[in-house]
């Protein structure tokens, strides 16, 4: 029964990014410890990008719209990307899972130290569900799917890790390592969805809010989280 509702799941999100001309161009298994190539495939209008994790690296050394997916332990592990339709100012979610078989593989190579922290900075992850959004404000809707938004957040140095639809990460089995601890806090302060979790940009304690009213109220929020 699950694996029926997350294949409907994951169909719906391929109607859409298929609507929006978009696609994740990969191979459906890896062997444990193999280093595969994914790519992005959208439309001349449009651009797009991956979702990091421990699995998928998306360094400066990666040619953009690429990115090079390794797992060492065997399992089901869940690629996910966004295409940004900017004429219609649109944004499509896109999820691939990617079956890893095998015995587990070597460690991945040192990828070296994190750059530094600039100092105020955070990693937000928007967490809601599809199912009620009726319950929330335009205001707090156009979040989700505003390019404007994610300009502002990128420009004012904050890390955006992900705008979530937890109905979709639950379904899903494997969660993106980079979202783990936001989730797993999110899970844990027991609070009614929709919500914004944020952590230091180095890393450090996952805080998690009531998602505030509009991005003007998002921002006065991370200027005085500390």
């Amino acid at each position: 029964m699950k694996g029926l509702f997350v294949a409907a799941i994951l169909a719906v999100l391929l109607l859409a990014a298929l609507a929006s001309g978009a696609s994740i161009e990969g191979p459906d298994k890896v062997e444990a410890g193999k280093p595969e190539w994914f790519s992005l495939v959208v439309p001349a209008e449009s651009s797009g990008s991956f979702f990091p994790s421990r699995h998928l690296d998306t360094g400066d050394h990666v040619v953009d719209g690429s990115a090079l997916f390794w797992a060492q332990e065997p399992g089901e592990y869940l690629v996910t990307a966004v295409a940004i339709d900017w004429a219609a100012k649109r944004i499509f979610p896109m999820s691939k899972i990617v079956t890893v078989t095998g015995v587990p593989g070597p460690d991945p190579p040192d990828p070296g130290p994190d750059p530094p922290d600039p100092g105020g900075k955070k990693q937000v992850v928007i967490c809601y569900e599809r199912s009620h959004l009726h319950k929330m404000s335009a205001a707090q809707q156009r979040l989700l799917t505003s390019v404007t938004f994610r300009e502002r957040l990128i420009s004012s140095g904050h890390i955006l890790r992900g705008i979530v639809d937890q109905d979709i990460i639950n379904a899903g089995g494997s969660v993106p390592e980079a979202l783990a601890p936001f989730l797993q806090a999110v899970t844990d302060s027991k609070a009614s969805l929709p919500v914004l979790a944020e952590a230091p940009w180095g890393g450090g304690q996952v805080t998690v809010y009531a998602l505030p009213a509009d991005d003007d109220a998002v921002f006065k929020l991370l200027g005085e989280a500390k």
